[in-house]
């Protein structure tokens, strides 16, 4: 005859403690193993995200640094321009000088002018200016350029 009822064994926890099974001994430590091998790869993570971010701030200063370099060439070189046809000389692009918010934006800035008299295949005066600065201690950066060319009004011409 088949027992319906459950074995007395199962309602005394106190005399039966229920017992976990034993771990093989190859898992031992395993969990603190685990817990370096993710603390490494997560210091890994930060420091390349941090180097990345670096580099991220660097190539935003740069660009930055270029648009001004731009934009205060181009207003300079404009203003430059807009003199009479005599006043278009070395002598008087050596006298521009670059406006203060210009000079706080590009560190150890530095501005040459080249003004030279061209003939053929009419009178002009081809205007050159360089813009070069320091993006760090000791770490010149290449000078932007812009030039034009001014042609000689008719009422001058000969």
């Amino acid at each position: 005859m088949k027992r319906l009822f459950a074995s007395p064994d199962l309602f005394m926890p106190a005399a039966n403690p229920i017992r976990m099974p034993r771990q093989p001994p190859a898992r031992r430590g395993s969990m603190l193993l685990e817990v370096i091998v993710s603390a490494g790869m997560l210091g890994t993570l930060l420091v390349t995200i941090n180097q990345t971010l670096v580099q991220l701030q660097r190539q935003t200063r740069f660009a930055d640094r270029q648009f001004v370099a731009r934009q205060t060439l181009e207003n300079l070189l404009e203003e430059f321009t807009h003199r009479s046809w005599s006043e278009l000389n070395g002598p008087s692009v050596d006298k521009l000088t670059l406006p203060e918010w210009a000079q706080a934006k590009l560190p150890a800035a530095r501005l040459v002018g080249e003004v030279a008299e061209e003939s053929d295949p009419v009178p002009a005066k081809r205007i050159t200016l360089w813009l070069g600065w320091q993006n760090g201690p000791g770490v010149k950066q290449k000078p932007c350029a812009l030039t034009t060319w001014v042609y000689q009004p008719l009422e001058l011409a000969p």
